[in-house]
């Protein structure tokens, strides 16, 4: 895929967005501090518990941490089909992210916003100087949805999508991949 300025992004409109079973690893040669999906500081065997079983966010580099500010308002939301939803795109987000530390790219990500609503909906937006990529996660699944709209620093650009939270490694991939080739 070639993200250059004067072409257009072919970013598929119906890319499903997945679930991975992997976590970083937890060994002495990679010491992380890490975060259960409550928010709570752990250490190792210490884990956060919900329907989907246990989950942990790891402690990124500050530069590439863009859970940074995500914890508290998760931690407020209501435990819901929603919610989950959510933790299963941040962790894909986790490990895609893990994958661009361990080859040292020197890059500033910003923090996700994550923004609930009345209707039980949640926005998580990934907001740059030149761009922004936008998360919207429904109740009803099938209504969930994601963009990337630019300024015209990157000609304009606007591309959006339905989104299946339960299998969105590939959309989050490309999406990354466009997000370090304009950082």
């Amino acid at each position: 895929m070639n993200y250059n300025t004067h072409e257009h992004i072919n970013i598929s409109e119906s890319i499903e967005c997945g679930q991975s079973d992997e976590t970083p690893d937890k060994s002495p040669s990679n010491e992380q501090n890490y975060i259960n999906y409550e928010g709570h500081e752990g250490s190792e065997g210490t884990s956060g518990s919900s329907s989907m079983g246990t989950h942990i966010f790891y402690s990124l580099p500050k530069d590439i941490d863009i859970f940074r500010d995500l914890i508290p308002y998760f931690q407020k939301l209501e435990d819901s089909p929603v919610k989950n939803s959510i933790l299963h795109l941040l962790l894909t987000f986790q490990k895609l992210l893990n994958q661009i530390n361990q080859i040292n790219l020197s890059v500033y990500l910003p923090p996700l916003q994550l923004r609930p609503d009345e209707d039980g909906s949640v926005l998580i937006e990934w907001i740059f100087r030149d761009f922004r990529i936008g998360f919207l996660i429904e109740p009803d699944d099938s209504e969930s949805s994601w963009y990337l709209v630019s300024n015209s620093n990157l000609n304009d650009l606007s591309q959006s999508g339905t989104l299946n939270v339960k299998d969105c490694e590939s959309l989050l991939n490309e999406i990354i991949s466009f997000v370090l080739r304009y950082v």
